[in-house]
């Protein structure tokens, strides 16, 4: 675990926030779900490397953490992950989003940001669980949300995963809400579908729809969606929330992030799930912050209504609390 310059953060924010637990970490958050009042899983986007001959190099660095929100501190700890099978491309590469299966929040999708030189472009269930000894996680599962068009294919970077979202409907369907990136030529995406066969060796995601993030207002032309969140409304209606981001590739920055709402999911029992898009609804805007992942409110910080991960880049990571403000009341 690390706390970089925590006290300096501390004591530049908490002025402005009525309450401040945030801390540094490295690496950053590139996703994030909620698994407890006070506890996130998180994932990094680690890569590993491929040589000119074809073979592998897998890099050893953790890419899952159990991050717990205290009193006073925040405190990050390695998730080891466990897998029933041992193909040759595990570990995970470039994992960007992940969100708890709705109703049991011990069980995990996580999901890679594409294909790379056909391998990788995978969605991970994993079953995590917390005893005596600690946090352990075990990979049941994987599957592809998009076929592989061809043996080197590589995902273009427009069109790479940045979130993923879980949803239950009233007949108990499960659906996923992929969110991907769009970058300057091309605008971001949702796209949502069934999620079948999740206790078994083979999941299948069926695709029912797709929808453009921005309808011509974007707010930069970096990025559109680096995570998405769904914040239910009733037992029917999600509020769609994501993040737009200007990266302009450097590794210090500088970093801009608007968190806004497209539109909202509603269940219909003849037409499925539908998209209601909007204007898109500013919620926060974060000057100096590349935030990429979000996820509902920690019981612990008082009056906030979702957490937010950065990816700094070379300067680590952080977790942040959200408060209503006039934008977002």
């Amino acid at each position: 675990m690390n706390r970089l310059w925590r006290g300096c953060v501390l004591s530049i924010l908490c002025g402005v926030l009525p309450v401040c637990p945030v801390s540094a970490f490295e690496p950053g958050i590139s996703g994030m779900a909620k698994i407890d009042d006070n506890i996130f899983l998180t994932v990094a986007d680690t890569k590993n490397s491929h040589k000119s001959d074809g073979r592998l190099v897998a890099n050893p660095a953790p890419r899952v953490r159990i991050l717990t929100v205290g009193e006073d501190d925040i405190t990050s700890e390695v998730l080891t992950l466990k897998y029933q099978s041992s193909p040759e491309d595990l570990p995970p590469s470039d994992l960007e989003a992940a969100c708890s299966l709705p109703g049991q929040n011990q069980g995990i999708l996580m999901a890679e940001s594409g294909f790379f030189q056909g391998k990788y472009g995978r969605i991970f269930y994993v079953r995590i669980e917390n005893d005596r000894n600690g946090w352990t996680g075990e990979v049941h599962s994987t599957f592809l949300p998009f076929s592989l068009k061809h043996q080197f294919y590589s995902t273009p970077k427009d069109e790479q995963i940045e979130g993923l979202a879980c949803l239950e409907t009233p007949n108990h369907d499960l659906f996923l809400v992929l969110a991907l990136r769009g970058g300057s030529h091309k605008p971001g995406m949702l796209i949502w579908g069934k999620l079948g066969g999740l206790e078994s060796n083979q999941p299948v995601f069926t695709k029912a729809g797709e929808v453009s993030l921005t309808e011509g207002v974007r707010f930069f032309g970096n990025r559109d969606a680096s995570d998405v969140f769904l914040q239910k409304h009733c037992e029917e209606e999600w509020q769609v929330w994501t993040i737009a981001v200007d990266d302009p590739g450097g590794k210090f920055g500088p970093f801009q992030s608007v968190i806004y709402s497209p539109g909202t999911f509603s269940w219909d029992e003849s037409h499925g799930l539908l998209f209601h898009p909007t204007r898109p609804l500013v919620g926060w805007k974060r000057e100096g912050l590349k935030v990429e992942a979000l996820a509902g409110p920690a019981k612990q910080v008082e009056n906030s209504v979702l957490s937010i991960g950065t990816e700094e880049e070379a300067l680590g990571g952080m977790w942040f609390p959200l408060f209503p403000d006039e934008n977002n009341p």
